[in-house]
């Protein structure tokens, strides 16, 4: 019998319960909490009578039927010894030779023998034999298994993601070359679809980014010879008369001519160079406007009253239509100020005697609307498009040099650190000349 016996439960546990044993609280005890194996168990007093038994109905699969109780002799104790050598004896029932039963002599709290019988089955050594062949059996075709399954895996991952993958690092690839027409096309997992789109919409930008910088290079490039050509006529036309006269080369009677000649030119050249650093000053990350709450409609009649002088003498007249009521904004004076300079001043440079300028501002809703506008001659089709961009002047008015081409540019500039708009109406209108600004107003609470 000894022989026959594989592996024994540890009674290490039955420590851990020895208060509910000794208290006979053997609702709360199982074979499976005692010896982490399936069974059932039974208490017997001194006289070998069973005092407590669990159901052993649900236990068929050790027992198939249950020994006389009142026998003594049903019970066999016979003395085995484990693999580490110490002995132990246990009950035995005769009649089952695959059921063991394990005793565990106690005394209870009332000072009463008690013996808790462990009814469990084990294995012997042709089952473990047959358990043994069963496993070594099945180790290769899990081993069979487990390449397939792994290799199947790999295949799959390798369609899955690495083909993606590759799709689209060839496209990073590209677009590291400058190939950023490269565009990557794949169809399959969404995930790496999104990854792919947002890669493609990530080269879009990107070849957004260098045609603007293209386009600022050149834009740059144009800005640096038209300034160059704005500088270089006032500053060649100064030197040649200044070199005439050092020269004795100009009569004396036409000497006063030439000096206020040269005067002129030297306010134009001032003139250039004070435009110039106030469109690179609003180009300075560093500038700031000075913002405050006025009264929109009170500021432009300060500012018409001092011009309308200025008008006069220069053969013109204006017309102003401006409500009576008071419209409030957040603006800067001295900017917005060089806006209407800038748009008054050229009407009256390009255009004779005989010039009718305009006037007017309105609200509407939650903005205010100031036209300006004049009867001159208009500004050149060729150049309407784009008469707010650096540099823009007509044809004629680059010939005289009567501008820097920059005026419009600052305009819109100014208006536009308002949060407001500036644009060039159509042609068919009353006014061959009518800009219109559009500037928020400040909520009425």
């Amino acid at each position: 019998m000894e022989d026959q016996i594989l592996r024994y439960p540890q009674f290490d546990t039955l420590l851990l319960y020895q208060d509910e044993i000794e208290n006979e609280k053997f609702d709360k005890l199982t074979v499976k909490k005692l010896l982490r194996t399936e069974g059932f168990l039974e208490v017997l007093n001194d006289e070998k009578q069973v005092i407590y038994s669990q159901d052993p109905k649900d236990k068929a699969s050790y027992l198939e039927k249950k020994p006389e109780q009142e026998k003594e002799e049903s019970y066999l104790i016979e003395t085995y010894t484990e693999e580490s050598g110490k002995k132990r004896n246990r009950l035995v029932f005769e009649e089952f030779s695959e059921v063991i039963t394990y005793r565990y002599n106690y005394v209870n709290k009332a000072g009463e023998k008690r013996t808790l019988l462990l009814h469990v089955r084990e294995l012997d050594s042709t089952s473990y034999r047959k358990l043994d062949l069963l496993w070594r059996a099945a180790i290769p075709v899990f081993i069979v298994f487990y390449i397939l399954l792994t290799s199947f895996f790999i295949i799959w991952l390798n369609k899955k993601v690495k083909q993606p993958l590759q799709v689209l690092k060839k496209g990073i690839t590209d677009l590291t070359e400058g190939k950023q027409e490269s565009v990557v096309n794949y169809k399959g997992q969404q995930e790496f679809e999104q990854i792919c789109e947002s890669f493609n919409e990530m080269s879009a930008r990107l070849r957004e980014s260098e045609e603007k910088k293209r386009q600022l290079e050149s834009e740059k490039q144009k800005m640096l010879a038209d300034i160059s050509h704005d500088l270089k006529t006032p500053i060649t036309v100064i030197q040649g008369y200044a070199r005439a006269m050092s020269d004795g080369l100009i009569e004396e009677s036409k000497r006063e001519y030439y000096l206020k000649l040269l005067y002129a030119k030297s306010e134009n050249l001032n003139e250039l160079i004070n435009t110039f650093y106030n469109y690179s000053q609003l180009e300075h990350p560093d500038f700031t406007y000075t913002m405050e709450e006025q009264d929109i409609v009170e500021y432009m009649r300060e500012y018409l009253a001092v011009k309308y002088e200025e008008i006069e003498m220069c053969g013109g007249t204006i017309d102003v239509d401006i409500p009576e009521k008071s419209i409030a904004c957040r603006f800067d004076k001295v900017q917005l100020k060089r806006v209407f300079e800038n748009i008054i001043g050229n009407s009256l440079k390009h255009n004779e005697g005989g010039l009718m300028i305009y006037v007017k501002v309105t609200e509407r809703k939650n903005k205010v609307i100031i036209c300006i506008g004049d009867n001159g001659k208009g500004i050149p089709k060729e150049i309407r498009h784009s008469i707010f961009e650096a540099f823009i002047v007509g044809d004629e008015s680059r010939n005289n040099k009567q501008g820097s081409g920059l005026g419009m540019a600052v305009a819109r500039k100014i208006v536009e650190a308002h949060a407001g708009t500036i644009e060039l109406l159509e042609e068919e209108r009353a006014w061959n000349t009518e800009f219109r600004i559009i500037l928020p107003i400040l909520d009425k609470k």
